[in-house]
């Protein structure tokens, strides 16, 4: 079932898409997608809602009211579920209500829908799919190997020289490339024939490092110079390779997969061989097919490539049974089956073309000079490329870039000429750039800032806040998880911030998002909706009270969701996630206030800082800025919060019409060591690489 699916107008965060297996309104099967870029398969039973696939993220999915493409295929008990032709996802089908198919839209948006198709598949021959389709084939098979690597009783190689260091330490097989520009393989012995059906599987980890760079499973190996690869690279890419005597060639090219774990967490991947078909999965999920070739050799290991290391935990290989992967085909004709899968068999000529970079903002052509009196400048254009954009570099600093290739950076200016040079880089490591002189011009002029017709200097050129006031106030109070300690004061406290922010400062009740208990995806999506929502001229204040983690081994701290696991990270929220989000929702302040135990993590460094000088708040407000105010360091923090206590009662206590983030934390920081039982130290400092430029900072007006 497929159709073309436009989101039009309305809100961009409610599904919309294909109904199928209906009896009525209140019985049926949904595939929904989002204008922000989420998609879900939902089972409606007697007007219950039940989430099969729950939401989650695709860049499949196109935004910004474009049309899409989306699909659902059944083939056997198999259900997929694919948008603008690329699988998000695939699981097992459910049983109908009834026979009929539809469209559906939820909540209050408008959706235009075109092309809408219905299509019966034909049975095939094709012994690989139907059985895979129909958990025929046995996958527990014979077991070859199973390595947990507690000690090195297989003798997996081990050597610590100039180029790489490998040892089998601490349950791990951990292997470090100490230089650049070259891969390597580690292996071992299997009695594994390129004419057997098996699995290869391997739980591994990206440990430090360049992040974009290859690690995985090697297999068909004969020497370092010879066998295949399924590899990962910890910033969300998957590739399959052959090296022949030292040759790479591209089976799969870089993809970019959402079932990738990054940011030094461990992934799963898996090979599965049946004829001539390999599969590759990522934590248990498809992610595409080859047709396996002729092996080089019987050993199995695994490969990295360039200055990183990486820590194996386990490999396990199985040869699967071919009795149970006899053709049985013939023998289910009312059986339907999908065509075969496409091959990504890479022979096309080699991709030399560099990106092509469109600039949009400034309206510049290449070498133009322009001239301006502002102290920064936002450049904006798009890049295509038919490999894939890979990164746009602005003055060497990285922009942000979307699906689309449309990218954004703020730069700052000297006084005098500018040279601003706009490079993109393709997955192939081809590179184009654009170059144009900004002339700025010397002097600086006078500003105020103007509120409710409020001055603050006596200056005659005025600016005035134009923007408005957002607040995202979150607790975690009840956990679900029994093993993680619920807390009894952090609603209350956020909500005597919320009262504080909008009964005496510009904070507009129907401005602030108060979530009580969020699931990590509710955060995910209210930071999505502010990010589409606020404009550069907006100031923004986030505050999270609830628990939080710091895990010592990736250098990485987190939230902990109402949601989370204390035995499965997937559903904590990193620092690095809320840093991402905050450099993204383009305002003219943030600032971000945390009462968690290690909270201290969301900085750069564990060395916040705090510049004591009394800015003139007309300068603070004017330049841009991201900053965080924590309630401690690397330590935990009681449940009944001292910061908080101080933080609302500065708040209270204050009477001036503009307070300043920096004169905040000032009047605060010693009452709260002085006060707490553990002499927790609360920190301000700068969220680094979000966009702040320096003696900017968040300021708190009066009503």
């Amino acid at each position: 079932i497929e159709c073309s699916a436009r989101h039009r107008s309305g809100v961009n965060n409610h599904g919309y898409g294909i109904v199928w297996g209906a009896k009525d309104v209140y019985n049926d099967h949904s595939f929904s997608i989002t204008d922000n870029g989420y998609y879900s398969y939902k089972v409606m039973d007697n007007n219950n809602w039940r989430d099969v696939i729950d939401w989650k993220t695709s860049s499949s999915i196109y935004g910004n009211n474009s049309t899409n493409r989306i699909a659902v295929k059944k083939v056997g008990n198999s259900i997929e579920f694919i948008v603008n032709g690329t699988t998000v996802d695939k699981t097992t089908s459910q049983s109908f209500f009834g026979n009929s198919v539809g469209l559906f839209v939820a909540d209050k948006q408008a959706i235009e829908y075109d092309d809408f198709k219905v299509t019966r598949l034909s049975a095939t021959s094709y012994d690989y799919l139907y059985n895979s389709l129909n958990n025929v084939l046995n996958e527990q098979g014979s077991q070859l190997m199973n390595e947990n690597f507690s000690n090195n009783s297989a003798n997996w190689p081990t050597e610590n020289s100039d180029d790489r260091k490998i040892d089998v330490e601490d349950g791990f097989y951990k292997i470090e490339l100490k230089t650049d520009d070259f891969s390597w393989a580690s292996y071992n012995y299997i009695n594994l024939n390129d004419d057997d059906d098996f699995i290869i599987e391997s739980s591994l980890r990206h440990a430090d490092g360049a992040n974009d760079r290859q690690f995985g499973v090697a297999f068909g190996l004969k020497d370092i110079k010879n066998y295949y690869t399924f590899c990962i690279s910890d910033n969300g890419f998957y590739s399959v390779k052959k090296i022949e005597n030292n040759e790479w060639t591209n089976i799969i090219e870089w993809t970019r997969s959402d079932y990738i774990y990054k940011d030094n967490i461990s992934n799963t991947l898996k090979i599965k061989k049946t004829g001539s078909q390999l599969e590759f999965f990522i934590n248990d999920k498809s992610v595409d097919f080859a047709t396996a070739g002729h092996f080089f050799g019987n050993n199995v290991g695994f490969s990295i490539s360039n200055k990183q290391s990486i820590e194996v935990d386990n490999i396990e290989v199985r040869k699967l049974e071919k009795s149970t992967t006899k053709n049985i085909t013939n023998e289910k004709k009312d059986t339907y089956v999908q065509e075969q899968p496409k091959k990504k068999i890479v022979e096309e000529k080699q991709d030399t073309e560099p990106p092509v970079i469109t600039i949009t903002e400034p309206a510049v052509s290449r070498g133009m000079k322009l001239a301006q009196k502002e102290k920064s400048i936002m450049v904006k254009g798009t890049a295509t490329d038919e490999s894939g954009v890979y990164e746009i570099k602005i003055n060497g600093v990285e922009a942000t870039l979307n699906e689309k290739g449309e990218f954004a950076a703020e730069v700052k200016l000297a006084v005098g000429e500018n040279k601003i040079i706009v490079q993109a880089t393709d997955i192939k490591n081809n590179s184009s750039d654009q170059t144009f002189t900004v002339s700025r011009e010397a002097g600086q002029m006078p500003q105020q800032i103007t509120t409710n017709n409020s001055v603050t200097t006596e200056n005659k050129n005025t600016s005035t806040i134009d923007g408005k006031y957002y607040a995202l106030i979150v607790a975690e109070q009840d956990y679900d998880d029994p093993s993680i300690n619920d807390l009894d004061f952090p609603v209350k406290d956020a909500q005597r911030l919320f009262d504080v922010l909008t009964t005496s400062y510009m904070f507009e009740k129907s401005d602030v998002t108060f979530l009580k208990n969020p699931d990590r995806k509710s955060i995910i999506q209210t930071f999505s909706a502010l990010k589409n929502k606020l404009t550069p001229e907006d100031n923004l204040l986030i505050f999270y009270a609830g628990h939080g983690y710091w895990d010592e081994d990736l250098q990485q701290g987190y939230w902990l969701p109402s949601n989370a696991s204390s035995k499965d990270p997937s559903e904590w929220l990193p620092n690095s996630t809320v840093r991402d989000y905050i450099r993204g929702i383009k305002t003219k302040h943030t600032l971000m206030l945390a009462d968690a135990c290690f909270s201290g993590g969301i900085f750069k460094t564990r060395d916040a800082f705090i510049n004591t000088a009394d800015v003139a708040i007309q300068e603070t407000y004017k330049v841009p800025s991201r900053r965080a105010m924590t309630s401690g360091a690397l330590k935990t923090v009681p449940d009944k919060s001292v910061f908080v206590e101080y933080l609302v009662k500065r708040l209270k206590e204050n009477t001036e019409k503009f307070l300043a983030s920096q004169k905040l934390y000032i009047s605060l920081k010693d009452a709260v060591i002085n006060n707490s039982p553990s002499r927790q130290t609360p920190l301000y400092g700068i969220i680094q690489e979000t966009g702040d430029e320096g003696i900017g900072g968040f300021i708190f007006v009066k009503k």
